[in-house]
Protein backbone atom coordinates (compact mmCIF):
# COMPACT_ATOMS: atom_id res chain seq x y z
CA UNK A 1 0.00 0.00 0.00
CA UNK A 2 1.20 3.65 -0.61
CA UNK A 3 2.25 5.55 2.52
CA UNK A 4 -0.99 8.12 1.77
CA UNK A 5 -3.51 5.22 1.52
CA UNK A 6 -5.86 4.10 3.80
CA UNK A 7 -6.55 0.35 5.25
CA UNK A 8 -10.19 -0.17 5.59
CA UNK A 9 -11.56 -3.59 7.42
CA UNK A 10 -12.76 -5.09 4.44
CA UNK A 11 -9.06 -5.05 3.13
CA UNK A 12 -7.95 -6.52 6.18
CA UNK A 13 -10.48 -9.90 5.36
CA UNK A 14 -10.49 -12.15 3.18
CA UNK A 15 -13.41 -12.19 0.79
CA UNK A 16 -13.62 -14.88 -2.26
CA UNK A 17 -15.21 -12.84 -5.26
CA UNK A 18 -15.52 -15.59 -7.27
CA UNK A 19 -18.69 -18.35 -7.09
CA UNK A 20 -18.15 -22.11 -7.01
CA UNK A 21 -17.78 -23.82 -10.35
CA UNK A 22 -20.82 -25.77 -11.59
CA UNK A 23 -21.08 -29.05 -12.25
CA UNK A 24 -20.34 -30.86 -14.96
CA UNK A 25 -22.91 -32.21 -17.22
CA UNK A 26 -22.51 -35.93 -15.71
CA UNK A 27 -22.71 -34.46 -11.92
CA UNK A 28 -25.39 -32.64 -12.99
CA UNK A 29 -27.58 -35.05 -14.57
CA UNK A 30 -26.89 -37.54 -11.72
CA UNK A 31 -28.45 -35.01 -9.46
CA UNK A 32 -31.36 -34.62 -11.22
CA UNK A 33 -32.03 -38.21 -11.88
CA UNK A 34 -31.64 -39.07 -8.01
CA UNK A 35 -34.42 -35.85 -7.17
CA UNK A 36 -37.17 -37.52 -9.80
CA UNK A 37 -35.92 -41.31 -8.47
CA UNK A 38 -38.95 -41.49 -6.49
CA UNK A 39 -41.65 -40.95 -9.54
CA UNK A 40 -40.28 -44.40 -11.46
CA UNK A 41 -42.83 -46.12 -9.64
CA UNK A 42 -45.41 -43.82 -10.57
CA UNK A 43 -45.58 -43.82 -14.13
CA UNK A 44 -48.03 -44.90 -16.06
CA UNK A 45 -50.81 -44.34 -12.51
CA UNK A 46 -53.21 -42.22 -13.22
CA UNK A 47 -55.00 -40.18 -10.24
CA UNK A 48 -58.21 -40.29 -9.49
CA UNK A 49 -60.03 -37.33 -11.03
CA UNK A 50 -61.96 -35.28 -8.98
CA UNK A 51 -65.57 -34.06 -10.24
CA UNK A 52 -65.44 -30.79 -10.89
CA UNK A 53 -68.62 -28.68 -9.77
CA UNK A 54 -70.48 -26.71 -12.14
CA UNK A 55 -69.68 -23.18 -12.16
CA UNK A 56 -73.33 -22.20 -12.10
CA UNK A 57 -75.16 -23.37 -9.47
CA UNK A 58 -78.58 -25.62 -9.78
CA UNK A 59 -80.96 -22.28 -8.38
CA UNK A 60 -79.11 -19.98 -10.84
CA UNK A 61 -79.39 -22.54 -14.01
CA UNK A 62 -82.90 -23.06 -12.97
CA UNK A 63 -83.29 -18.90 -13.33
CA UNK A 64 -81.63 -18.93 -16.43
CA UNK A 65 -84.02 -21.31 -18.35
CA UNK A 66 -86.98 -19.94 -16.66
CA UNK A 67 -86.26 -16.11 -17.93
CA UNK A 68 -85.47 -17.66 -21.36
CA UNK A 69 -88.46 -19.85 -21.71
CA UNK A 70 -90.65 -17.31 -20.03
CA UNK A 71 -89.37 -14.71 -22.43
CA UNK A 72 -90.07 -17.10 -25.47
CA UNK A 73 -93.42 -17.66 -24.41
CA UNK A 74 -94.05 -14.03 -23.85
CA UNK A 75 -92.62 -12.99 -27.47
CA UNK A 76 -95.09 -15.54 -28.83
CA UNK A 77 -98.68 -14.57 -26.94
CA UNK A 78 -97.30 -11.04 -28.16
CA UNK A 79 -96.81 -11.87 -31.45
CA UNK A 80 -100.14 -13.71 -31.50
CA UNK A 81 -102.00 -11.00 -29.96
CA UNK A 82 -100.90 -8.39 -31.41
CA UNK A 83 -99.84 -9.76 -34.78
CA UNK A 84 -96.77 -9.61 -36.25
CA UNK A 85 -92.82 -9.65 -35.03
CA UNK A 86 -92.45 -7.36 -31.60
CA UNK A 87 -90.25 -4.96 -31.81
Amino acid sequence: LPFNQTVSASDLFFTPTTTMPKPSNAMRKRLSDSKFQGNVTKRGVAQPKKEESSPVGPWLLGFLVFVVIGSSVFGMIQSVRYGGVPA
